[in-house]
């Protein structure tokens, strides 16, 4: 793909809806960083930075850099291992006081209607279990929603209202790069199922993250 114009605002444009950045290949150990990159990304947008998206190319260097760094922490504690949940990561990076997390698993098609939706662990740490469509479609405007399938993570951020219209919704992958609009749920959906998840995946892991209430 082509390279495009510069925006005003500092993202490369390639038309109407995407803005692409450095691949997480660009950075130290970026080759398996991309569920640290979406939740920095994630706690940058949700929380009291409000990042707005697109994010400009600088402001997603820094978030990259964060991200390589904390992933570095994380492999040198792990004896070199280099794959890691959202479990690991959310316990690896200090999460801002303004925000919560939410860790998700569920199927990628539909769940039977009366399946138990909240379990409680023995840390009383509460999970979601979902569909992919219900986990996107319930992400509330100012949350994000990070997915992981197939052993790669990408980020779901929803946009507020702005002047009595709904914000967007953004999908950003740290591997290939892109942030791209989506004006529907229906859209992005139709986005996912055609290019980011395999036909053998039945399953996804995933976390929520919003601004704490009161925050």
């Amino acid at each position: 793909m082509q390279r495009g114009a510069d925006n005003d605002d500092g993202t490369e444009k390639l038309d109407g809806e995407y803005h692409t950045y450095p691949s997480q290949r660009m950075y130290a150990n970026g080759a398996t960083m991309c569920t640290s990159a979406c939740y920095v990304l994630a706690c940058a947008f949700a929380g009291d930075f409000s990042l707005r998206m697109p994010a400009t190319l600088k402001q997603m260097d820094i978030i990259m850099q964060t991200a390589s760094w904390v992933h570095a922490k994380l492999v040198q504690s792990a004896n070199n291992e280099s794959l890691f949940s959202v479990y690991h990561v959310i316990r690896a990076i200090h999460r801002p006081k303004d925000v919560r997390t939410t860790e998700v698993m569920g199927t990628v098609k539909p769940l039977p209607a009366d399946f138990p939706a909240k379990f409680d662990d023995e840390n009383d740490d509460a999970c979601l279990v979902t569909d992919l469509r219900t986990f996107i479609t319930s992400t509330q405007p100012g949350a994000c929603a990070l997915i992981t399938l197939n052993f790669h993570t990408t980020l779901v951020l929803r946009e507020q209202e702005r002047d009595g219209t709904p914000g967007h919704y953004w999908h950003f992958d740290p591997l290939v790069a892109h942030m791209r609009r989506f004006r529907s749920v229906v859209d992005l959906m139709d986005y996912l199922s055609l290019t980011r998840i395999p036909a053998r995946i039945a399953e996804f892991s995933g976390l929520l993250v919003a601004r704490r209430q009161g925050g």
